[in-house]
């Protein structure tokens, strides 16, 4: 089916093409015709306005808009470059006859551009180029939080870190000297708390999911259709889950000759073939209670769980935040034992609430004009950064003595959601303006199209890990460059899984979805 709609929308935009080029064919024609560069500009503007006049009200995506005497072209000659071709493609398909015009705002015919009908958007969905173009195009629509990606791009790559560094110690010749190489280091407690990585991941959800549901609200005045809210969400993100659980339970087999390929094949497969559906039904993180990541298919995928427990409650939430008259949150954070606390959703909601009410915060300030004095900035800038690094670097001991109780206690009750609150802060100066050079960096365009994959990235770079060091017939023996070229290979080949995996289910699945659903795929109330 990839192969197909890669053939699609390649005649697709052969046709788009081929029309934009007898277009411009006749343009020079008339022009040649006409004498005096005054008539010439006189009857080229009228001829446009003749063609648009015509037209219906379908914009092409990436033409200008044309006002008044004035017009502007793109720079390579006002044709539709492929990224282009590919945005106009992604609610119309022109006929074989239909005209496009390279010229600004000339809107294309409604007799002869049609809405894309359920195979057209069935086979765009499946096509590699168009999907591939999606995920690389760096253009951000205004209004979108685009310092986020940053922050999301950046926490993954902590997780990939950590992961590498964990997933490492089995297979070490000698883990007694890395295990004290690396604890008695002071920049190490970066990787040993890097699970406030993961914390992120659940305040961007709560943000962004608080966010974007109260503007849909406000659009269809307090109306939203919400089966398939859940439908979507549900149907978004389980096929390329279950494709990941697949690959993790027949590949590891295949995984090398290593010295721990049968006990990780033995555990992954068992645990899989013993509880996938818990991970279908998202209950993985809860059964068997209080259970260990050890036991479950797929271990580190306990975040998935807790994020969609916390989606499934959040319409609760989200009324109470957009009904006016109550706009207050509490939050409870409690905390046990090791073994039932670090993947249960009772001791990782504070941060996924933490992540709604800035959500909710931005909703408010949306097309505002926020200010702040420099002072306040500074301080509460210092602020967020003396509370990041203390949490991740504050229980570092030089003789490797435990915390005393009660800082023990503080911490592991205030880390996590102060943690992301400080996150919170970063996002919030950058958005409002009052971000400086962070802004720019996060809010960098080359973190847009990363950020798209970063769902794959997540799901499958523990798999790639696992690969590489049960790949090896010996052992290994840990070193800093060991470690620093095994994490960028790590990071660099996960992605590329995850690109693959982007446009080869999820795109796909995104246009099945959307040729059934249409518009109301997203839970709108139509």
């Amino acid at each position: 089916m990839v192969v197909v709609g890669t053939l699609y929308h390649l005649i697709s935009h052969r046709r788009i093409q081929a029309n934009i080029t007898k277009t411009k064919a006749k343009i020079e024609k008339m022009e040649e015709a006409l004498s005096g560069e005054k008539t010439k500009k006189s009857m080229k503007e009228k001829e446009i306005e003749r063609r648009a006049s015509v037209n219906g009200n379908i914009d092409w995506p990436g033409m200008n808009r044309f006002s008044g005497n004035h017009h502007t072209t793109h720079d390579n000659d006002g044709f539709l470059d492929v990224e282009g071709a590919l945005e106009a493609t992604e609610n119309t398909v022109p006929s074989t006859d239909a005209p496009v015009y390279c010229t600004c705002g000339v809107k294309a015919n409604k007799k002869k551009v049609k809405k894309m009908g359920f195979l057209d958007t069935l086979l765009m969905g499946f096509s590699a180029l168009h999907n591939g173009a999606k995920i690389m195009n760096t253009k951000e629509a205004a209004g979108n939080l685009g310092v986020l990606n940053g922050i999301r791009v950046i926490s993954m790559w902590w997780i990939i870190l950590g992961h590498t560094i964990y997933f490492m110690t089995p297979f070490l010749d000698d883990p007694r000297y890395a295990g004290t190489e690396l604890y008695s280091s002071f920049w190490f407690s970066a990787i040993l708390y890097s699970t406030v990585s993961v914390d992120t991941f659940f305040f961007l959800s709560g943000l962004l999911l608080v966010y974007l549901t109260l503007k849909q609200l406000e659009k269809s005045n307090g109306k939203l259709n919400w089966f398939l809210f859940y439908l979507h969400r549900f149907v978004r993100i389980t096929p390329a889950y279950m494709i990941s659980i697949a690959i993790w339970t027949t590949l590891t087999v295949y995984f090398g000759q290593g010295p721990g390929k049968i006990t990780l094949f033995e555990t992954a497969a068992g645990n899989c073939r013993e509880r996938w559906w818990t991970n279908l039904l998202y209950i993985n993180n809860l059964y068997p209670f209080p259970g260990s990541l050890s036991q479950q298919c797929m271990g580190w995928t306990w975040y998935l769980a807790n994020d969609m427990q916390f989606f499934v409650i959040s319409p609760v939430i989200i009324y109470l935040l957009y009904k006016p008259y109550n706009n207050n949150t509490v939050v409870v954070y409690e905390n046990t034992a090791a073994d039932i606390i670090y993947s249960k959703p009772y001791c990782r909601i504070p941060a996924y609430l933490v992540g709604m009410v800035f959500g909710y915060i931005f909703y408010k300030l949306n097309r505002q004009t926020f200010k702040m004095n420099k002072w306040v900035n500074t301080i509460m800038w210092i602020l967020a950064i003396g509370v990041g690094l203390s949490i991740v670097y504050g229980p570092y001991r030089d003789e490797g003595e435990p915390l005393p109780q009660y800082a023990a206690v503080m911490y592991t009750t205030l880390s996590r959601a102060g943690f992301v609150m400080a996150v919170g802060w970063v996002a919030f100066s950058c958005v409002v303006g009052y971000g400086g050079p962070v802004n720019s960096l996060l809010s960098w365009s080359f973190w847009a199209p990363l950020s798209r994959i970063t769902f794959g990235a997540y799901l499958l770079h523990p798999i790639l890990i696992y690969a590489f060091y049960t790949s090896a017939k010996s052992q290994y023996h840990f070193t800093y460059i060991m470690l620093a070229s095994t994490f960028i290979a790590n990071m660099v080949l996960s992605y590329a899984a995850a690109f693959i995996l982007s446009i080869g289910v999820e795109g796909p699945v995104m246009g099945l979805e959307k040729a059934l659903l249409g518009g109301r795929a997203r839970g709108k109330k139509n």
